[in-house]
């Protein structure tokens, strides 16, 4: 039990004392906003991988989206802080045949474990 020992867990917790409030609560939302961007693009890699393109990726304020040129664009919407996180919104395509039925379900399904697996595995 060495972070227990020789007051290691004490001497980390003081070290919070030096930083000023105002600088936690900046690097709280920081660490916050790195957390939802790891986690939402974990979703996106996913369904790229899985052969799904992604139309729109949603951090807090921050939207990402393809235009009709098929181009990345970013637009800050300061409404979409109300979702308190993030969204990826998949282009999954007309579903006409039980084939296109499985492949959307597969995408789906894999991309909603990974994320959450990546974001405790990765301690962000």
């Amino acid at each position: 039990m060495p972070l227990f020992h020789n007051g290691y867990v004490g001497t980390l917790l003081n070290t919070f004392t030096f930083v000023k409030p105002y600088y936690q609560i900046l690097i709280f939302i920081g660490l916050l906003f790195l957390t939802v961007l790891l986690h939402e693009l974990a979703h996106f890699l996913t369904f790229t991988f899985m052969g799904v393109k992604s139309e729109a990726i949603i951090v807090f304020m921050f939207l990402f989206y393809r235009n009709k040129n098929n181009k990345w664009r970013m637009k800050i919407n300061p409404k979409l802080l109300i979702l308190i996180g993030g969204l990826v919104w998949p282009k999954l395509g007309p579903i006409n045949s039980e084939e296109d039925f499985k492949k959307a379900r597969k995408a789906m399904q894999t991309s909603l474990l990974v994320a959450p697996l990546f974001t405790l595995i990765s301690g962000t």
